[in-house]
């Protein structure tokens, strides 16, 4: 599926580059000259639905207050997300949307077929935007390999530790690992493994999912060094994986891994296998805790920085972009810069789905959920280790979608045992090197 979706992707971008009259930023469009309210079609994040804390929810609300502020002049229209190939496929026909959501992986390719709009002279002109008061990676995810900025940063994740502290204690330990080797050495003392049979596991590398991010954060591998070259066969990108590989075989394999795995239960419901005792910690994004908070209640449950050996840990973000093709390139910044701003953030967004608190990119809303106790004391953990922690995400290439579809590949194969992990980053350096030299 996913290697679908870069193919349609690769293919309207082609069709871009074909087809664009851009040159060089994507910047192809002027406001009109005709007078009037001009309107603007804005694709939030999420699904449109009626839940009043959902994010399509809550961005109408701030339509609505931004409609009454700019009435004759700018008026949003906000619509619920759709696929990115989807939305590709209306601004190469000169459609809406105006502003919509994107990952922020596709930035660089986008950028080059002038897809979306260059920010930089808007972002150099607001009083609003504030680039101090953004995580720093955050403001490069958004970016082209050269650092040129086409996109605004809103909600962020990062990978945390979701911890049974009742089990951890049966095992005799009071806090989680800092480090992957204490993740290691934990995974031993918390596992119950029977006949071989797995009954309890103290931590599965690959639940939810193989992350191809926050283990190499971990050991401090770089993906590309400061000349762009592929950086993937060296020893920290291989602790990443064997550490991994290492804590399987220590559950009994892969396979056996996997037979325990079909029977844990379902992750973010009640019976999630953290929750119901059968994993003692697990890799999660920080935004799954609204849903450990809903069917938690009734658990010791924690969360910490996921183990780090350098103390940095991962970030990931979305974004939101402008459509190159937009009759109204200075309305929609105007109206973008407003809805990313610290004050609509902390006014509208700021609490979250079922109010449980979200996190995003700018440092004054990171602040203001750490400090509100009215938010659960979870995601007010993660807010205060956000402010405090090193954050680093995956290398900003014009290859990134393949780069981590090659990483999966391979790593996949080799935490099944079919390969080793030495030959899975030899083939992984080799295949990227072709790819980056394209």
């Amino acid at each position: 599926m996913k290697k679908k979706l870069v193919l349609a992707l690769a293919t309207l971008t082609a069709a871009f580059l074909l087809t664009s009259c851009a040159k060089g930023t994507g910047n192809a469009t002027k406001s009109s000259k005709t007078t009037g309210e001009k309107t603007i079609t804005f694709q939030v994040y999420g699904k449109e639905d009626t839940e009043p804390t959902s994010v399509f929810m809550r961005s109408k609300k701030w339509a609505n207050d931004f409609n009454k502020r700019y009435k004759g002049k700018i008026k949003v229209k906000v619509t619920g997300q759709r696929e990115p190939q989807d939305t590709l496929t209306a601004i190469s026909a000169s459609s809406t949307p105006d502003i919509f959501n994107n990952f922020w992986n596709n930035t660089p390719q986008w950028a080059s077929s002038h897809a979306i709009l260059d920010l930089t002279d808007y972002i150099k002109k607001s009083k609003i935007f504030n680039k101090s008061d953004y995580l720093p990676y955050s403001l490069k995810m958004c970016s082209t390999p050269e650092g040129v900025q086409y996109a605004v940063p809103t909600y962020t994740e990062s990978s945390v530790l979701i911890y049974n502290e009742d089990v951890l204690k049966d095992a005799g330990y009071n806090e989680p690992p800092k480090t992957l080797d204490e993740l290691v050495e934990m995974n031993k003392k918390i596992s119950i493994i029977k006949n071989g049979k797995i009954e309890r596991a103290g931590f599965i590398p690959n639940q939810p999912w193989l992350d191809n991010v926050a283990w190499p954060v971990a050991t401090g591998a770089e993906w590309v060094d400061g000349k762009g070259n592929v950086t993937f066969n060296t020893d920290k990108m291989k602790k990443a994986y064997s550490v991994q590989v290492d804590l399987l075989n220590d559950l009994g394999g892969y396979k056996n891994v996997e037979t325990f795995v079909s029977s844990i239960g379902k992750i973010q419901e009640a019976s999630d296998p953290v929750l119901n005792g059968k994993i003692g910690m697990m890799l999660v994004p920080d935004g799954w805790l609204a849903s450990y908070n809903k069917y938690g209640k009734n658990v010791n449950w924690k969360v910490a920085p996921f183990p780090s050996d350098t103390g940095e840990n991962m970030i990931t973000i979305g974004t939101y972009c402008i459509n190159a093709k937009t009759k109204n390139p200075d309305e929609a910044w105007t109206a973008l810069e407003d809805y990313s701003s610290e004050k609509s953030i902390k006014k509208f967004f700021l609490g979250g789905d079922f109010n449980n608190g979200a996190i995003f990119a700018r440092k004054s809303a990171i602040n203001a959920l750490a400090n509100d106790e009215q938010y659960p004391e979870q995601i007010r953990t993660v807010a205060k280790d956000l402010e405090t922690e090193k954050l680093r995400g995956f290398a900003i290439t014009s290859y990134t979608n393949e780069y981590l579809d090659e990483i999966t590949k391979q790593m996949s194969d080799a935490l099944a045992g079919r390969q080793t992990v030495d030959q899975a980053a030899e083939k992984i350096q080799k295949n990227i090197e072709k790819v980056a030299k394209k």
